[in-house]
């Protein structure tokens, strides 16, 4: 137990894990637009897990599994960094990200058009998606981006089959 009169702590090594997969391995500390970092880091988890998680049964258990661990990083991460959903904790857009694939196939062209409609809908943050984020901790932290992904699948599932009926 330190004194008050010893100094400041070095953090934990369990806290500064939690922040290094909350800030989606580093990638939310990036200034400049940190949740499109984030979303981008959940692209190139999804195109490299493409043949481990080739059908829809894999690819949700990938994602449920992401959420749940998501919930209490994020619920500690915005703790260490001391605000509630800060901009650097992006395991939400990194975790979602797979859900945007569930009922496409994985290409490149589908892993654009998948980013983008994510981004989009993450972004405008549409009713319900505003609403969900009041609720506490990680859970508000991590169900917005849920239903983002959710909408951007339907709109990806769409774009998909519009391309190939025009090709």
């Amino acid at each position: 137990m330190p004194t008050p009169d010893s100094g400041p702590q070095a953090p934990r090594f369990s806290d500064r894990l939690v922040l290094f997969l909350a800030t989606g391995f580093g990638v939310g500390r990036i200034r400049s637009a940190p949740g499109t970092w984030g979303s981008a880091v959940g692209v190139l988890m999804v195109a490299a897990g493409q043949n481990l998680f080739a059908s829809t049964p894999p690819r949700m258990l990938a994602s449920l599994l992401l959420l749940l661990i998501g919930i209490p990083i994020c619920t500690r991460g915005s703790k260490l960094i001391g605000r509630k959903d800060p901009g650097e904790v992006v395991w939400d857009e990194l975790a979602a990200m797979p859900i945007v694939f569930c009922f496409s196939s994985v290409s490149v062209s589908s892993l654009i058009f998948g980013f983008l409609w994510f981004r989009l809908f993450d972004i405008w943050k549409p009713w319900p998606i505003r609403k969900l984020q009041d609720l506490p901790g990680g859970l508000g932290v991590m169900i917005d981006d849920v239903l983002a992904a959710l909408l951007a699948a339907c709109c990806l599932y769409g774009t998909m089959h519009v391309r190939d009926f025009v090709s």
